[in-house]
């Protein structure tokens, strides 16, 4: 990490911070001022008292550019990695064409070259995720940025913990938007992709429902992968869960495109959690008259039209889902079942 940057005139007075506590001691202290205390304190090793000084410099002026870089330098050399990258990125994002930005941007390079964060050691022996590890905003936002895996996962988890305490609507937006951002991150490692999908799928809220639906609906994911973002929906119990839980459980049997839905892995490996017994469920949240729209929803052109262009192996399926639409009162299936009777 690049050494400090200095302050342009180191003659201030400094009535500034004492002891490790950094505690302002003159009524009145400006950015400036606990600038050079911060450098002061640094270049005396004393990196804690540094680090407060610097904090209180950008909170007293957050555009400080060269006391939030001094600061991502404190926490790197206090190897507090995930802050110093946290640290470095906002300033990037603050103002990336000033000198500054672009040394912050080159730092944060060097950063996740380096392998910090993920040493191989602590790879080899991946904690077990816990859903109830409580952690701030904050800290789980750069966790599931910057972390090893394990961290990440669990980063999404305590995401998702968060939104159900009902935080207000613009944490929840950023916590959705994190989750987003995390689960179609193609280049980063399919378990902390799926794990964000996973959060997704326990938070009610518009962005986080249509980002599971897109993660199920395309190829991103391997199926099985698609199976638990399902089930998890399943666990949120909502009327809107419920709605993509039906689109999916309708095409079990006859994916429209078995490169995305393979076929015999969709038949033979579909989740019992998701069986026939939900539909109960379905009907008290949805209630006949939608239930039977998404389903035939599955079928352009009508329940007779899919019944004929199946395969043969297929209309057995066809019938039964049929019957199930005759039962919420859809009218053209029962034409459907007694062709097939006769066919029987």
């Amino acid at each position: 990490m690049k050494k400090l940057l200095l302050p342009v005139l180191v003659t201030v007075a400094v009535c500034l911070l004492t002891g490790l506590k950094a505690v302002p001691v003159c009524a009145q202290t400006s950015a400036e001022e606990y600038f050079v205390a911060g450098v002061e304190f640094f270049e005396g090793k004393n990196y804690t008292a540094a680090a407060t000084a610097f904090e209180k410099a950008v909170e007293i002026k957050p555009d400080y550019e060269d006391a939030r870089f001094n600061l991502a330098v404190t926490y790197w050399t206090q190897k507090q990695y995930q802050k110093a990258a946290a640290t470095l990125e906002e300033l990037i994002q603050r103002n990336p064409e000033s000198e500054v930005g672009k040394q912050a941007a080159q730092e944060l390079e060097k950063l996740k070259k380096s392998g910090i964060f993920a040493k191989e050691e602590e790879e080899k022996v991946e904690a077990e995720v816990s859903p109830t590890a409580t952690r701030n905003l904050e800290d789980s936002i750069a966790d599931l940025r910057y972390g090893i895996t394990s961290r990440r996962k669990e980063a999404a988890l305590n995401l998702s913990n968060i939104a159900k305490s009902k935080p207000s609507a613009e944490v929840m937006d950023q916590i959705v938007d994190e989750l987003v951002r995390a689960a179609f991150n193609n280049q980063d490692k399919l378990a902390v992709r799926e794990t964000a999908v996973e959060s997704l799928s326990l938070i009610f809220h518009p962005r986080a429902l249509s980002a599971v639906d897109r993660a199920i609906s395309g190829s991103a994911f391997p199926i099985k992968s698609r199976f638990k973002f399902l089930v998890a929906l399943k666990q949120q119990g909502t009327s809107e869960a419920y709605r993509i839980i039906l689109k999916y459980w309708v095409v079990k049997e006859w994916p429209l495109d078995p490169e995305v839905f393979p076929m015999d892995i969709m038949r033979k490996e579909w989740p019992p959690e998701l069986g026939d017994s939900i539909m109960e469920q379905m009907n008290k949240l949805l209630g006949k008259d939608e239930m039977l729209a998404i389903l035939m929803s599955a079928w352009p052109g009508g329940v007779e039209t899919t019944y004929k262009t199946v395969p043969d192996g297929l209309k057995d399926y066809v019938a039964y889902y049929a019957l199930m639409v005759g039962q919420l009162g859809g009218r053209e299936a029962a034409t459907l079942l007694v062709q097939r009777l006769k066919e029987d």
